[in-house]
């Protein structure tokens, strides 16, 4: 993981805040925007604080710039906030610094980290050419407070991030049509001044691609002239990079120097990434540069007959000169001879016409036209029409000069083509010359002649010619779009027959060379004859370079991210066990993982040496690379492997004999396992000739939440949802951090976690005096309310420690009986206190009960619970004094209670309460807590009210007074008479 900080702005010219969907830009490409709503960020103690936001990058954009903003809650000071943002799966982070787990690989991606603050002020990033697809983005508040804020007595803030980004996607970008089989030969000949974006699409199955650059021509100072020549070396770079445009400063990115290179072809061989758009970069290191492009996959099967590109009917003197309608073959020889002897050139006269049928023409073959650079096109040919139509042959400067001296060199190159050709194929190559001062006004075509090669006679294909209407179709691994507006013409064979074309800019005053091939005889484009040559080429296909490879079919489980790979069964259905690697190659092992729904667990790759080898002749080992993507051979030294995680196992010991690799938040995407067995002695390093064919191994390739659905010790795996994406985490305790709280540096020692463990406990014994005191005073009711808060707030802070707990019933349980104990205890204590008459007190125990339920129900941890409760029973209270004070004419209660109960009561409570609300820390916990217990106990003590005063009989019991107007049974018998 590559974490980049960025701290510049956007140029003053970037309009970041522009909502609209999607627009051209003045180059002609296309900005694609997304606006995200605003969502709330939290402050940062665990990777579940965190918010996720999901961007959807289109293909081939060339930069992606976002726009943050944050606001924070009136009243409320700005906060720092973090952004991280990773393509294709969440970002995995640590902003507390805390130690991965060992075993862990987390350096997979490039990661852009940014900071801003809540304060409305916009911060932006901007990542040139990204990769296509999800990108995910997390954002937290950096708190570095570690103060426990009780809800209601202070401002409760709250911070929100708002996010729009806008995609530029590159327009001038050539689609190529890659090579599948040996009877084909698709080339691109261009012409390119500046750095040219190609793009390209593998299907599945493909092992190895290959770009060939040849018929390199320099332009000295970008025009042909007679000193432009072909060259033994190409002068130009060549940037590869997989579903994204080349990036030289990735580390995605691969480059080859063509110049460095001798001889006249450039052959770069890659490994590419099965269904997906790959592009390249071509960039001339000095003058401009013409040459031809082809790309070739090669599989480790035959293709089937589905795969074929296929040609339509094409009109290639359509292609390069833009001519306003297709015309039949015989139909465009007699326009030839028309146009040469000045007839119909009022036809040709309407460069409205003409720029408009070149523009559909653009349109209809290419799909979506490059509008930026057909403008050009259409001005120059409409330049040439203007000058047709006035009945004149112009030409600029020593236009027919330069077309000669390029004919010149393109004829030597033939030559020598034609000459090698003909010795290994033996065929008859024939050479037509087209004399230039007949051809001035027209194309120059040169060829050869084609013979259909015996590889395609035996698949029956039919070849097709030169005049039928280029249109590329495909149904390999699902392409799509394979065609694009080109600067320059396109070279298209299929079927053993071979085309080849150029169109150079009119403005430098040379047209349509074409080279072409036809079914074995000459045929005529434009009026100019094309002569065919042979193809001679190898079949795609890799049988010797190929690897054994085994696709790993998928077994899920109940639950999120839960999910395993297996072996293909046997033909008996079982999955074996064992798997045996051969030793004279590697041996590669794939799964796909989806995307989404399969990127928020922890991906965990296990790899053992088989216990039943002999190991008496000589020791194994195997070296691994896991990567995704793309496949990558493990080194034979074991140092480790470029772009994936290494692994390493061998039966020097049993520690050294299994090796697991974790991959939290695993992307989507092909994984590759590959495996590569050597044989030594003592040395790992000195490797000898293995005495068996096989090497027996085990492996294991699991997903699941968080470390194996674990979190340590110290820690709880719990799974949640932002943003709509679910992911699993770790949650950590006893001061303990990291990805699987396995980070002790800011540990709690033991002793430290009993201590709080026996303090927040034991400290509610205070209570024991009141409710004795309680007891010996009459006091039932208040009793039993205080030994039911000694009892839940002793169980509920057992069970609510991180180390040394103990949980009698679930704790949310507790947690309600504990706050609503302590608050009610309170309430019935201020209501003893008012010395009420028996049916009000009795009324105001059970409205106290109902109304403090009610409000630890709503919001047990805020302020006004505790609030309300205990002002209205201090409101009784002193409107019940107030009243016994009218009643005895002097001070109620006596001054001896005001000075030894009250007074230090309310010292207590108001200590206990300064302490809970002011000073709490999640350091202090423990300690101030405890404090708050034997404060709060302490002072019922002292407030708790003397024995109830009332009429007692002479054994010192209470004497209850009958109700009035009441009379006995026994009276009412006395008094009943059967007579009366």
């Amino acid at each position: 993981m590559v974490v980049v900080v960025v701290t510049a702005s956007w140029p003053a010219g970037v309009q970041a805040n522009d909502a609209s969907t999607n627009s051209l830009t003045d180059t002609g490409g296309v900005v694609v925007r997304e606006v995200l709503a605003g969502r709330q960020v939290y402050s940062y103690r665990f990777y579940k604080d965190v918010q996720i936001f999901h961007f959807m990058v289109p293909h081939h954009v060339s930069v992606s710039k976002y726009n943050f903003t944050a606001n924070d809650t009136v009243a409320c000071d700005p906060r720092n906030i973090t952004i991280f943002l990773q393509a294709h799966s969440y970002p995995v982070i640590n902003p507390d610094e805390a130690e991965f787990p060992p075993g862990l690989w987390v350096n997979r991606s490039k990661v852009y980290e940014l900071h801003l603050r809540s304060d409305l002020q916009p911060a932006y990033l901007s990542v040139p050419n990204p990769v296509a697809g999800d990108w995910f983005m997390v954002a937290f508040i950096t708190e570095a407070s570690n103060r426990i804020t009780q809800a209601g007595l202070f401002p409760s803030c709250h911070a929100w991030l708002h996010a729009e980004a806008s995609h530029n996607q590159e327009s001038d970008i050539t689609t190529v049509v890659p090579e599948v089989h040996a009877h084909q030969d698709i080339q691109l000949l261009q012409k390119i001044e500046d750095s040219q974006y190609f793009r390209f699409y593998v299907p599945s199955a493909t092992w190895e691609v290959e770009v060939n650059i040849s018929n390199c021509v320099v332009l000295e100072g970008g025009n042909t002239s007679s000193s432009s020549s072909f060259s033994t070396s190409c002068p130009v770079d060549v940037a590869f990079r997989t579903q994204a445009l080349p990036d030289r400063d990735s580390q995605d990115t691969v480059i080859y120097n063509c110049g460095e290179i001798d001889g006249p072809d450039c052959v770069v061989d890659l490994v590419p990434e099965e269904e997906a758009w790959h592009y390249l970069q071509i960039s001339p290191t000095g003058s401009p540069v013409q040459l031809s492009l082809a790309v070739k996959l090669y599989s480790c099967e035959e293709a089937m007959d589905s795969s074929y590109h296929l040609l339509s009917r094409v009109d290639v003197d359509r292609l390069c000169r833009g001519e306003r309608s297709a015309l039949p073959l015989h139909t465009r020889h007699e326009r030839a001879e028309e146009l040469s002897s000045g007839q119909d050139r009022n036809e040709k006269d309407s460069p409205a016409e003409g720029e408009r049928t070149w523009k559909e023409d653009r349109e209809g073959i290419y799909g979506r036209s490059d509008r930026g650079r057909n403008e050009k096109g259409e001005e120059k040919e409409r330049k040439g029409i203007e000058k047709e139509s006035g009945g004149k042959e112009e030409r600029v400067g020593n236009t027919i000069e330069e077309e000669s001296s390029v004919i010149e060199a393109w004829e030597s190159f033939i030559e020598k083509e034609k000459t090698s050709l003909a010795e290994k194929e033996g065929a008859f190559v024939k050479e037509h010359v087209v004399d230039e001062e007949s051809a001035m006004g027209e194309e120059r075509v040169m060829g050869k002649e084609s013979a259909i090669d015996e590889e395609s006679a035996m698949h029956g294909e039919s070849t097709v010619g030169m005049e039928s209407t280029m249109g590329v179709k495909s149904t390999t691994g699902g392409m799509e779009n394979v065609t694009e507006a080109t600067k320059n013409m396109t070279i298209v064979g299929i079927a053993g027959t071979v085309s080849e074309g150029t169109t150079v800019d009119t403005e430098e005053g040379v047209r349509n060379l074409t080279l072409g091939l036809l079914d074995g005889e000459e045929r005529e484009v434009g009026a100019k004859r094309v002569v065919p040559f042979p193809s001679a080429r190898p079949r795609q296909v890799l049988r010797e370079k190929c690897w054994p490879r085994h696709n790993l079919v998928k077994k899920t489980f109940g639950g999120n991210f839960v999910f395993e790979y297996d072996l293909s069964p046997d033909e008996n259905g079982s999955v074996p066990l064992l798997l045996n690697l051969t030793n004279a190659s590697p041996t590669l092992l794939t799964f796909f993982l989806q995307p989404i729904i399969d990127i928020g667990g922890t991906l965990s790759v296990e790899l053992a040496l088989s216990p039943f080898m002999n190991l008496t002749v000589h020791n194994y080992t195997v070296y691994g690379c896991l990567t995704l993507g793309k496949r990558e051979e493990p080194s034979p030294d074991g140092d480790g492997c470029n772009r994936g995680h290494s692994l390493e196992v061998n039966s020097s010991s049993p520690m050294t004999a299994a090796v697991a690799v974790l991959v939290p938040f695993p992307e989507p995407g092909p994984w590759y396992l590959t495996l590569r067995p050597y044989c030594y002695l003592t040395n790992t390093s000195e490797k000898i000739e293995c005495s068996s064919n096989v090497t027996t191994i085990l492996f294991s390739v699991t997903s699941a939440s968080c470390l194996g659905g674990k979190c340590g010790r110290y820690g709880s795996c719990y799974q949640y949802i932002s943003g709509g994406f679910i992911f699993s985490t770790c949650v950590c305790d006893a001061g303990y951090r990291g990805w699987g709280c396995t980070d002790s540096s800011n540990a709690t020692p033991n002793w430290e976690l009993l201590l709080g463990t026996l303090l927040l406990t034991l400290s509610n014994l205070f209570f024991l005096p009141a409710i004795i005191l309680a007891l010996k005073r009459r006091y039932f009711a208040e009793a039993l309310v205080y030994a039911f808060t000694m009892f839940f707030s002793t169980f509920y802070h057992a069970c609510d420690q991180e180390a040394y707990n103990f949980c009698m019933m679930r704790l949310s349980v507790m947690q309600f009986c504990d706050f609503y104990s302590a608050i009610f205890s309170f309430w019935v204590t201020l209501i003893a206190m008012a010395e009420l008459p028996h049916s009000l007190y009795s009324l105001l125990h059970v409205a106290g009960a109902l109304i403090v339920a009610l409000g630890v129900e709503y919001d047990r941890t805020g302020l006004w619970v505790f609030v309300v409760p205990s002002v209205s029973a201090f409101l009784v209270m002193t409107s019940s004094w107030i009243w016994h004070c009218k009643q005895e004419r002097g001070c109620y209660p006596s001054k001896r209670y005001w000075l030894t109960c009250l007074l230090p009561g309310v010292l207590l409570a108001a200590t206990g309460l300064i302490c809970y609300a002011l000073l709490e820390t999640h350091d202090n916990y423990y300690y101030i807590h405890s404090a708050w217990h034997a404060t709060m106990a302490l002072a019922i003590l002292c407030l708790l009210p003397p024995s109830r005063q009332g009429k007692q009989d002479r054994s010192g019991d209470e004497e209850v007074e009958p109700l009035s107007g009441a009379t006995t049974h026994l009276e009412e018998g006395r008094n009943y008479s059967p007579g009366s």
